[in-house]
Formats: structure tokens, sequence, C-alpha cells
């Protein structure tokens, strides 16, 4: 995946809008989609050759009060968008009713934004930048004394604590975090007025991934982060009521927190942590202790001795957990067969995997699933 491709991916998971990249020939190149009820390409074609072309403008184009956000870079338009003006549009009912609502002062925060953050090549620096000035959604509370520069300032002053909260792994500190990001909620069911929920959900959406930057900051491996996070993304999603939402935040911050805390209690030697660190991130690829011996360039029975000291398992009963964790979460979260779980994790011989998770859990992979 492409830096730009990765930069988008990142604007639309915090904006919840739609990017894409646009050829000079109107083609599209790439595509993020959050909102699929829309046809982009019908309602801006034609009008990207008129636009301004300077390395450093951000033409903010208005169809019928639908608006989108143009950038020329390196000959293509990146485009982010669409979403709607404050007031309603009778021409365009049923695709104004799909987007979100932005006033003017949100629009041009959103702008400077989207600028900045397409001038950056170091994906770390935009990273940062995207929750240095926060999320857009938290532009956008829809109460007035919210929108007031000193609210927006704390509130993304509380948001820097907590993000410094959970990267250390303090479980005392984030409780107090948990009010905050329930009271955000409350907030943000009035930001999309046909759907609260969905405005809920969108704020959690955010507080999630706040979570996930803080943890990895907290030196957590990716597989873990994205175990967690997909996890709570479901269960996000699949909520009926606010109420439902607001018990899922507290959890999802003390989880991350927990996860960094009894990641910092496991002192490895740079040795055992570069081969910890090897297999977290391709566990579900063939690993022998050869093969780590020759990619790390450790002698092999060295490496085998020093891993089991540290870790207290064998290499080979390491990748078997991390595989049945990520199996465990798999059954208990998406409807798909044991064969492909058991591909999915590392396994090619079903059979074997059956033996591995009954081994570890207890009870046959189709046992914990009807236990569920």
């Amino acid at each position: 995946m492409s830096d730009l491709n990765k930069t988008l991916q990142m604007i639309s998971s915090v904006t919840k809008l739609n990017a894409y990249v646009i050829g000079l020939d109107d083609r599209i190149k790439i595509s993020v989609i959050f909102n699929s009820h829309v046809n982009m390409n019908s309602l801006l074609r034609g009008r990207l050759d008129n636009l301004i072309r300077g390395t450093k403008v951000i033409n903010v184009v208005s169809i019928d009060n639908i608006v989108f956000l143009c950038h020329f870079k390196n000959n293509e338009w990146v485009v982010l968008g669409p979403f709607a003006k404050e007031h309603n549009s009778e021409k365009n009912y049923y695709l104004f009713s799909q987007l979100s609502i932005f006033e003017e002062n949100e629009i041009d925060y959103l702008s400077r934004l989207f600028g900045n953050l397409l001038e950056q090549d170091n994906m770390d620096v935009v990273q940062k930048k995207i929750y240095s000035y926060g999320s857009l959604n938290g532009m956008n509370m829809g109460v007035d004394n919210i929108r007031s520069a000193k609210s927006i300032n704390h509130r993304y002053e509380t948001e820097s604590e907590l993000m410094h909260s959970i990267s250390m792994g303090d479980i005392n500190s984030v409780s107090h975090f948990e009010d905050w990001a329930k009271d955000l909620i409350d907030v943000f069911e009035k930001r999309i007025i046909q759907s609260p929920l969905r405005s809920g959900k969108n704020i959690c959406f955010v507080i999630n991934t706040l979570c996930r930057i803080s943890a990895r900051e907290g030196n957590v491996q990716p597989v873990v982060l994205d175990r967690v996070s997909e996890k709570y993304a479901t269960k996000i999603e699949s909520q009926l009521e606010i109420k439902g939402l607001k018990n899922i935040v507290g959890e999802m911050i003390r989880e991350y927190t927990s996860i960094v805390r009894d990641c910092k209690g496991k002192k490895y030697t740079p040795t055992i942590r570069r081969c910890v660190d090897f297999i977290d991130l391709n566990f579900n690829k063939k690993i022998t202790l050869e093969m780590l011996s020759t990619t790390l360039n450790i002698n092999a029975n060295y490496l085998s001795r020093q891993f089991n000291t540290e870790v207290g398992l064998s290499i080979t009963e390491y990748v078997n957990e991390l595989r049945v964790d990520l199996a465990k979460f798999l059954i208990s979260t998406y409807n798909l067969k044991i064969t492909d779980i058991a591909l999915h994790v590392g396994f090619e011989d079903s059979n074997y995997f059956t033996k591995v998770f009954k081994n570890i859990v207890g009870k046959l992979p189709s046992e914990y699933k009807r236990e569920i």
C-alpha cells in the first residue's frame, strides 16, 4: 500500500468521509469508502478541470450544499467527501440525508487539516498530526458552548492526557477518563439528527483509534492491537442503544491500558525482544527455530534456551498460544468455518489445529464455539 493510500485510510478513519485519488482523465485510482451511498464520480465529473492546481491550495467544491475538498498533488486530484453544509437542500434530499453535516467554520478546519496532512511525507508524522489536531468530529459536537475555542482546546488536552496514560499503562489514572468519554457520546448524539446512535458509534470508533495508537506508543505489538481494535469495532457496530456504547468505551479504555501495563511488565533482553517481535508480526506464517536463527543471525541452540528462560515457553509453544488466542477471537466474533480459521492463523492442517487448540483451551474449537 502506498504512503498516500495509507494517509487517506487514516484521514477517512478519523473524519468518517470518503477519500479518493482521481487522475487527470477523471478515472478513480484510489478509493477509501466510508459512505457507500454516494456516487462521487457523477457529482464531480467535469468540475475538476476548473479548479486551482496550486500545491498548497485546497479547493472547496460545493454542489447544491454537498461539499468536496480537492487538492492537486503529483498531477492527480486528492478528494475528500462528500459531506453536507449546515442548511438543508430540497434538491438531492436523499443524498443530503445520508451525509455528515458541517458548518462553515468546521469546513475551514477540515480544509486545514486535510491540506496539512497531504503535505507530510513521513507516515509517523501523519499519524501524530491527525491526533494532535484531534478528530474532525470533535469539532462538530452540535452544542454552541462546546464549539468555543476554550472547550475545544480542553477536549484536545484531555485526549492527549488520555493517550499518555494509556501509553504508560497507568490503569489508575485512566479511570476518570471513562466519564469524559461517556459525556462525549452524549454530545455526539446531537451530531446527526437523523441518527443519534450513528453519531455515538462514530465517536466510539474515534476513541478506539486513539486507544490503539496510544497502546502502540506503549510498545504493544500490532498483531495484538489489531485483534483488540477489531473486537471493539465489532462490538460498537452491533450496539442498538447509546447505553451500550457508554459501557463499551469504559471497558475499551481499561483493556488497552491493561495490555500496555502487562506488556511493560515483560522485560526481555534485546535479542529475545527482536525474536518476540518477529514472531508477533509473522505468527501466521511458517516459523521454525532454524528460520528464526537465520533471520535474526543468532545461534539456534542459544536462541532456543534463552527464549525458554525469558518467556517461559518454547518457541513452538509461544507461536501456538498466539495462534490459538487469535483463533478464539475469530471463533467468537465471526461465523467462519474452523478450517478457514485454522488457515488464517497459520495452521495448514486443520486436524493439527484442533489438537493444539484442545491442548491449550481444554476443549475442541467446535465445543468452544457452541458455548459462546
